[in-house]
């Protein structure tokens, strides 16, 4: 149980539980634990209010990790064998590895400033990454059974985003300023959201219809446009200010809802189109 443990910005600290868990005092002081390394192993949970560089967190029963970071924090091994994972930071996070075993245990991470990297960050559940004042770059991020949550003030990168069991209920939605994809994969049931603020939804230039594979695709842009590969089912698209919409679709498409307020619009599928509504 810790109430204050400090060994200054320099100093490292290592906290092994064994059988039991790591706990705090409840206060959110942020100085439960100060240092440059925390490192921390327990069966049933990890719980600390911190000020700490990086942190190499496991539990390896049944059992959560909750931290709450007063500055900027590098996790670079944070894992449970069976629990949900939950970071809050003042300052920017970059996850080298974060992943929540079990059933359905979700991760949580989220920056009040700054921005969040998820190099590897992989749920069992459902993911929501919040940074609401910075960027998102999202190099590698996976759910087993659950949906994906982004929300950024800044621009937001997707390298590699998938919801890897196809059902209706795993969704995968990014809000942001600009959101570049590369790949993001909610399967054939799962819908996908793009909401990119006053930027643009650009893609990676490679003709591989992979950007985004989903059953609904729903995309909005204010500038240069949305430029997208696809393998969705329908989509709902719409530029509101100067820009094109360019869609080159796997197969068969329904446009449900296609339009710009100044900008050309061109789809090009290798199946059959359904133009309900484009304009």
């Amino acid at each position: 149980a810790v109430t204050l443990i400090n060994a200054g910005a320099a100093g490292d600290v290592t906290l092994k539980a064994g059988t039991g868990a790591v706990t705090q005092d409840t206060t959110t002081d942020n100085d439960d634990v100060t240092a440059d390394v925390l490192t921390a192993d327990a069966a049933t949970g990890i719980d600390l209010d911190t000020t700490i560089t990086s942190a190499d967190l496991t539990v390896s029963g049944v059992g959560k990790i909750i931290l709450d970071e007063k500055d900027a924090v590098t996790l670079t091994e944070v894992d449970t064998n069976n629990g949900l994972i939950t970071v809050t930071t003042g300052g920017a996070i970059v996850a080298t590895k974060v992943v929540s075993g079990g059933t359905t245990q979700n991760i949580s991470l989220s920056s009040a400033s700054g921005k969040v990297t998820g190099t590897e960050v992989k749920a069992s559940g459902a993911m929501s990454i919040t940074a609401s004042s910075g960027e998102v770059e999202l190099v590698d991020i996976d759910t087993v059974d659950g949906s994906i949550t982004v929300s950024a003030t800044g621009a937001i990168t997707a390298t590699d985003v998938k919801s890897n069991t196809d059902s209706d209920a795993n969704d995968i939605s990014l809000t942001g300023n600009g959101i570049a994809v590369t790949l993001i994969n909610a399967g054939s049931l799962g819908d996908v959201t793009l909401k990119a603020g006053t930027g643009a939804v650009t893609q990676d230039g490679t003709d591989d219809k992979d950007d985004v594979t989903a059953d609904v695709l729903t995309a909005e842009a204010a500038s240069t446009g949305i430029d997208l590969d696809t393998t969705v089912a329908s989509s709902d698209l719409s530029v509101t200010g100067t820009g094109t919409i360019i869609i080159d679709e796997f197969d068969a498409i329904v446009l449900s809802d296609l339009d710009t307020v100044d900008g050309t619009i061109t789809v090009t599928s290798a199946g059959a189109m359904t133009a309900t509504d484009v304009q």
